[in-house]
């Protein structure tokens, strides 16, 4: 009989607007210590917090890689792990006009492999949609279990961008429509038009999602104009 554990992710777009930057990450970072996640991938990570947020997460017990190529970037993405990564790589997109790629981290997880993407993708439609191909091109070439998340500024209306079969949405498998909306206008004070979706997806290969959680809701103050994704993974 094969053993089963379950692990958490957290995918957070951090926002990285002026408005009140040190207290919207000291309330990001009192996110952490209460949920506690086993592996974190943020978004729209200012250059001149790099040094904070890591020393941050070094003190409670994360490990990270911070590359040179992703130091250059005004803002960026960043994966945190409490298990050993075993290797980083920063794959540029061959279309970006703000030099955004993949961000993948292969980690050892009770003695297994697995691999971690994040990115936020661009705004522009057209450039947006070249790069969800070449992420799905490039992940196809990747042996073993991979959950992908972060901010894909897909829209519920764009059905034609949904996951490839093999893949599992985490909130479609097991979200509910209390926790669909990670951009909420009637909730987020931070959300500055009349807009509410879920532009932040959880997208995985070979794990099964089985829990799936909005947080940063009760954040005070508020961590950005995005709520975070939690979701709950079983392991085999």
């Amino acid at each position: 009989m094969e053993d089963v554990a379950d692990f958490v992710f957290i995918t957070y777009n951090i926002d990285s607007s002026s408005c009140d930057v040190e207290k919207r990450l000291e309330s990001f970072i009192n996110l952490i210590k209460n949920d506690k996640p086993d592996i974190l991938a943020i978004q729209e990570v200012k250059r001149e917090v790099y040094e904070k947020i890591t020393r941050e997460m070094k003190h409670l017990g994360y490990k990270y890689r911070l590359p040179s190529i992703v130091q250059k970037r005004d803002v960026g993405e960043l994966i945190f792990s409490k298990y050993p990564i075993e290797s980083f790589e920063f794959v540029p997109f061959k279309k970006t006009k703000e030099r955004r790629g993949l961000n993948i981290a292969k980690i050892d997880l009770w003695e297994k492999h697995m691999h971690i993407i994040t990115t936020q993708l661009e705004s522009v439609t057209a450039i947006r949609n070249m790069q969800i191909k070449e992420a799905q091109k490039i992940i196809k070439n990747i042996k073993g279990c991979v959950i992908f998340g972060g901010d894909m500024r897909i829209m519920s209306y764009e059905k034609s961008l949904n996951v490839p079969p093999e893949w599992s949405d985490a909130w479609y498998d097991a979200g509910s429509s209390l926790s669909e909306f990670t951009v909420n206008h009637d909730t987020n004070l931070l959300v500055s038009q009349l807009f509410k979706d879920r532009p932040d997806r959880v997208w995985s290969i070979l794990l099964d999602p089985i829990e799936y959680d909005l947080c940063g809701i009760d954040a005070d103050p508020a961590i950005s104009s995005h709520y975070g994704v939690k979701v709950k993974f079983e392991f085999i």
